[in-house]
């Protein structure tokens, strides 16, 4: 569903990529969810951003993200 999500925003929502990059990592596909994460970035607002740096360095640290 998160890759529908992102084909139906052509890869331009934060969002979407982030839950993407979430999916990956708990099926452990962290460099997907590095990559996804990374995109996810380039889309958010500066609030976000922080949020998805420390999503990120999970992600390269092969830990997946829970709240």
């Amino acid at each position: 569903m998160a890759q529908k999500a992102c084909e139906l925003t052509n890869y331009e929502s934060d969002i979407c990529l982030a839950v993407l990059a979430v999916a990956f990592a708990e099926s452990s596909d962290f460099e997907k969810a590095v990559e996804y994460q990374k995109k996810a970035i380039e889309f958010a607002d500066d609030e976000a951003k922080q949020e998805y740096e420390r999503r990120l360095a999970a992600y390269e640290a092969h830990q997946p993200w829970r709240e």
